[in-house]
């Protein structure tokens, strides 16, 4: 096997170059897939009862706008909630609301029950918010729903639907808010911000993070094994490794997720110890001075860790097989990918 590396070295150095390149082109075609349902394979059994519910009653995602002061109850403040729950009320890709100015009161009148909204309109005077205050807490329908108990906070539920698509109308709700300020504190939740929100820090994570692993890694290298020339080897089988498994994505039709985003991370960690047993035998090899010969040197440093290296694979590979029986899709992922890698590398 020594022999055979060595006698190949330039044509098996070719090809991992060349499968390098040509799969981390392929990473700028990879896509985000926010959506958490589609973590979660489409036999399990919650999965197949949510898919009947929706296909029966409609997808129902909904936006939750939480309005927080000192004391909800003041004119500006229920100014603002109102108005920006009339605008929501436009906007054709919301199906449904409950606010403060949705909820109804239900009495009993002449032997008929009546229904008549719990705000008919904003309280002016200290004695119509005190009275708004008894009514909203003797309303189950309204306490803590969508206004607290303690009057701190309040809150609008939005249904959206299909008729647009998610981005345009979490823009154009983010755009009402900016038109009505005040001086409440608007916090905005709901799986569909969840999934805005996992599209930009996948994105970023990807940015940020795994540039920022390789420079440490890099830094590491350099202060343990001095040379810069010791640096290159572990540093670009890493390099290498990354555009392999990140390559794989799109090449197999996966989508990027929060979890598979960890493999480039993986592969920084577990990546580079080949490297550093090869280099740090090279550096002792060369300090003895035993050998003069650089073949007869590197058949003697891949002769001797032939053995270590192969089992520090299958090793790091058997532990990683694991997440291959895991229930989230995008775990399987992980482990596939991050498998193939480290045994193409080892």
């Amino acid at each position: 096997m020594t022999d055979f590396i060595i006698k190949y070295r330039w044509l098996i150095i070719s090809v991992c170059l060349a499968a390098g390149i040509a799969l981390g082109s392929l990473i700028p075609l990879s896509k985000t897939d926010p959506e958490i349902r589609n973590y979660i394979p489409p036999t399990m059994k919650s999965r197949v009862e949510t898919d009947k519910i929706e296909n029966e009653f409609g997808v129902q995602d909904m936006v939750m706008l939480l309005f927080s002061d000192s004391t909800i109850l003041t004119a500006e403040n229920l100014k603002q909630i109102k108005d920006i729950d009339k605008d929501i009320s436009k906007l054709s890709g919301v199906t449904s609301r409950i606010s403060p100015f949705t909820v109804r009161t239900i009495k009993s009148n002449d032997d008929m029950m009546v229904a008549d909204p719990l705000i008919r309109r904003i309280p002016s005077d200290p004695e119509g918010m005190d009275q708004l205050k008894k009514d909203i807490l003797i309303n189950k329908f309204a306490r803590d729903i969508v206004v607290s108990s303690d009057m701190t906070s309040a809150s609008i539920t939005a249904t959206i639907n299909n008729s647009e698509t998610e981005n345009v109308t979490l823009h154009k709700i983010d755009s009402i808010i900016t038109a009505h300020p005040g001086d409440t504190k608007v916090l905005k939740g709901g799986l569909p911000y969840v999934r805005q929100h996992i599209l930009k820090d996948v994105k970023k994570d990807g940015i940020v993070l795994v540039p920022l692993a390789l420079i440490i890694m890099l830094l590491v290298l350099k202060s343990a094994l001095g040379e810069w020339r010791s640096v290159v080897m572990p540093f670009s089988v890493v390099v290498l490794s990354l555009a392999l498994s990140m390559g794989l994505i799109p090449l197999l039709g996966w989508k990027l997720s929060m979890i598979i985003i960890l493999v480039p991370i993986i592969l920084i960690a577990v990546a580079n110890n080949y490297g550093i047993y090869l280099v740090a035998r090279y550096q002792e090899l060369r300090l003895k001075g035993e050998i003069n010969s650089n073949k007869e040197l590197i058949r003697e440093l891949l002769g001797s860790l032939n053995m270590p290296i192969l089992f520090s694979g299958l090793t790091t590979v058997a532990g990683i097989l694991g997440l291959l029986a895991h229930s989230i899709i995008p775990a399987k992922q992980v482990g596939g990918s991050v498998t193939w890698v480290t045994s193409v590398v080892s």
